[in-house]
């Protein structure tokens, strides 16, 4: 009697625990569904950008005119097109007021607080996929490609105005610095230098397609000036071009619209106009890690083993021999340049494995990065509390054309 009465107890705790089991996996997998369905916007903008520049060309393929000078119907399709982007500037503006940043400051959070948390943070991409999607869609109403849309907005709102391409929302910021949630997969996108970087990258293959256009020998001394401004930009990575000096010609086909140029800015959209002129799919839905502090960036590998990132108590490993990759003809050719990041484990020996391209260049660069990191380059380990780790890092490697 007494093992009937346990047996039907046991029966019953083994229905209730599956209950319990079954509603929990129900509630994340519905949460994560939602979560993802706030991604689709991401996944739409970079549809609308494929589909631009199918029509209109690559940005960076856009060559702007030859005196630099935008005509006043160009400027009023521009101002149109930025005058159509104020109702998904004042949904973004809502998300940022609307995050609640003291969350991420839990050190031990519940499974509640991440949940709500990975909530908050696809509240705040969502808009931001929304406001690309409905720029892109209404330059191709306009008949507009990205190229001249980076340009006049570079131009204008950074040359002539002040602006600066890695001005945005202090929010980003302090999420940043709290080290608490990281984009897996995405590196470090969200920065203000890979802001900068979109945006060098953007204007000086639109300024070198500019000084290639121009073959009257009466503006010699404006190529002149143009070569020189380039080569400023060159050299200085955190460089606006024409900061110091806007040409004349420049300056006075902006000035009429100096008014609506200025009620036309938004501070918080600007952070994500050059990161995605280019290709959204480092920003698209990779998932998102909530991390403690008494982790230090501490993971398992595929086989098993442990992998830390620089972190409380994990120094960043240091490369004491590196030397360049090969730039390839195929590359040299096409006059390709920029960087190639790599994700990559630098071991506790300095050797460095598990190699994974996360900003392409094409032409055969990635590759020749790759197998100069993985065969060549040489570092100091990183450390676990002066013990040497394997940890995970990020490689950039610059090619530049001469």
């Amino acid at each position: 009697m007494a093992t009937s009465t346990f047996q039907k107890w046991l029966l019953g705790c083994g229905i209730g625990c599956a209950v319990v089991v079954v509603l929990v996996v129900g509630l994340v997998t519905s949460t994560i569904v939602y979560i993802r369905g706030k991604f689709q916007p991401l996944q739409a903008a970079s549809e609308s950008r494929k589909e631009i520049v199918a029509a209109y060309g690559a940005p960076d393929a856009f060559v702007p005119p030859s005196s630099g000078a935008i005509t006043p119907e160009r400027m009023e399709v521009f101002l149109s097109v930025r005058d159509s982007l104020k109702d998904t500037q004042a949904r973004l503006d809502a998300a940022l007021a609307s995050f609640d940043l003291e969350r991420l400051n839990q050190r031990q959070p519940s499974f509640g607080a991440v949940l709500r948390t990975l909530n908050d943070l696809s509240n705040l991409i969502a808009p931001v996929g929304e406001y690309v999607n409905q720029r892109n869609r209404v330059l191709m109403d306009k008949h507009t490609g990205l190229g001249e849309y980076a340009y006049i907005y570079s131009i204008a709102y950074y040359s002539w105005l002040g602006h600066r391409p890695d001005e945005g929302p202090p929010i980003l910021e302090r999420i940043r610095q709290g080290d608490r949630v990281r984009f897996s997969g995405g590196g470090s996108n969200l920065s203000p230098e890979s802001v900068r970087w979109q945006y060098r990258r953007v204007i000086l293959r639109l300024l070198g397609n500019q000084l290639d256009s121009i073959k009257d020998s009466a503006q010699a001394k404006w190529r002149a000036m143009l070569k020189e401004e380039i080569d400023r930009v060159d050299r200085s990575p955190d460089r606006v071009a024409w900061q110091d000096n806007v040409p004349t010609p420049i300056e006075e086909c902006l000035k009429p619209y100096r008014s609506r140029l200025e009620a036309t800015y938004h501070r918080s959209a600007n952070y994500f106009e050059f990161m995605t002129i280019e290709e959204l799919n480092h920003y698209q839905w990779n998932g998102l890690e909530i991390r403690s502090e008494d982790e230090r960036g501490r993971q398992t590998d595929e086989k098993g083993g442990v992998t830390y990132e620089v972190a409380a108590g994990v120094t960043a490993p240091v490369p004491i021999d590196q030397p360049s990759p090969a730039y390839t003809e195929q590359a040299r050719r096409a006059r390709i340049e920029g960087v190639v990041s790599i994700q990559a484990t630098v071991r506790k020996d300095g050797s460095v494995g598990n190699l994974r391209v996360i900003r392409s260049l094409g032409y055969g660069l990635d590759e020749s990065a790759m197998k100069t990191i993985a065969t060549k380059w040489k570092f100091k380990p990183g450390t676990l509390n002066g013990v040497p780790v394997d940890v995970r890092a990020r490689i950039d490697v610059t090619f530049r054309f001469y």
